[in-house]
């Protein structure tokens, strides 16, 4: 024979045996509580104020950046005019002119080293002659001039 629990000797009312559980009467309510929309609602002002709040920002940031870049690009525009309408012809002249000074200045540079170069050929040389002809004579040895500024020595 079978053994039947405390609990399950109890009769139960024919209304309890045929109650419809609360959680499946309401079908809307599961749904909400499993998903998406609950997770939503329980979460709605938070996410969704940030994600606004970032956008509002990356479109501010985005629309400062194409005003930099076209002010950038009217400027490059600028510029670019600037240096083509720049005469250069007449810089390029003195460029020439201080060319041809400095060629000059070289070639002067080269003559003048030529002439000192001759003339320090021409000092040795005649230092040569003077110290041969001094050699030829070869003065007498003279005795040195007494000098009269010089005191006499005491005798002792």
């Amino acid at each position: 024979m079978i053994k039947l629990d405390e609990g399950e000797k109890q009769v139960k009312n024919d209304d309890e045996l045929f109650k419809i559980p609360d959680d499946y009467l309401n079908v809307k309510d599961t749904y909400e509580k499993r998903g998406f929309v609950s997770k939503l609602k329980g979460l709605l002002p938070v996410p969704h104020i940030i994600i606004g709040l970032l956008v509002i920002i990356i479109g501010i940031v985005s629309g400062l950046a194409l005003i930099n870049t076209s002010l950038l690009n009217a400027e490059i525009t600028e510029l670019r005019a600037k240096i083509n309408s720049i005469d250069t012809t007449g810089l390029k002249s003195q460029l020439a002119n201080v060319e041809s000074r400095l060629e000059n200045a070289g070639k002067e540079n080269e003559r003048f080293s030529g002439d000192i170069s001759r003339l320090n050929n021409e000092i040795h040389a005649l230092k040569s002659r003077v110290e041969a002809a001094g050699q030829k004579q070869q003065p007498v040895a003279r005795k040195k001039p007494v000098d009269k500024t010089q005191k006499p020595k005491p005798n002792r």
